[in-house]
């Protein structure tokens, strides 16, 4: 499972994307933790498990800016799996038509059962007007300490998801990262320890 994500995301380095934006550079080293899951398996991991799950695409920069550090976070808090779940294709899209919520693009009955379980600790869908209406973005990272989410972090709209960080913005979601692994690997200790 390690090296698949590597090729994964290495295959885009010296790439651009559509927009002709060049893709953030990527080294995921040999022996990662990454596990490719499936939404029944989150599932399991929200209704009683502890882990780290990740929600995202290996397309997009932001997501591509935080897959080393958190990967890094993760082996010095000695977290060893990383449950991942790419969702691009399947989240839906919705925009507004005056004041009306209309769906673009109508999401898996997969995404939505994610949408479900997650929904308190998302953000609204960006541009909507409408709080009850949520979204996952990509980004997301959730940290799951005994079946209960005990963080979310993700971004807060559409036009971030391809933002490039900077080395100071690694570092600053690196210690974002940290602290809810530190949660996740007492918790995880207690179990194992």
């Amino acid at each position: 499972y390690d090296r698949e994500i590597k090729q994964e995301y290495e295959k885009l380095n010296g790439q651009k994307d559509r927009n002709g934006q060049r893709y953030v550079e990527v080294n995921v080293s040999d022996n990662n933790g990454v596990v490719y899951t499936s939404v029944s398996e989150i599932e399991k991991i929200l209704k009683d498990g502890t882990g780290v799950i990740l929600l995202a695409t290996y397309e997009l920069n932001y997501t591509r800016s935080i897959i080393e550090p958190l990967l890094s976070s993760m082996e010095s808090t000695g977290i060893d799996k990383l449950y991942y779940l790419d969702i691009a294709s399947m989240r839906n899209e919705k925009s507004l038509d005056g004041d009306k919520v209309v769906t673009v693009k109508e999401g898996t009955s997969e995404y939505n059962k994610l949408l479900k379980l997650l929904d308190k600790k998302l953000p609204s869908y960006d541009g909507l007007n409408d709080e009850s209406v949520k979204r996952i973005y990509m980004p997301a990272v959730i940290f799951v300490v005994g079946g209960e989410v005990n963080h979310i972090e993700t971004i807060k709209s559409s036009e971030d998801e391809n933002k490039v960080l900077s080395s100071k913005e690694k570092n600053e979601v690196a210690s974002i990262y940290m602290k809810y692994l530190a949660q996740v690997s007492s918790d995880v200790c207690d179990e194992k320890c």
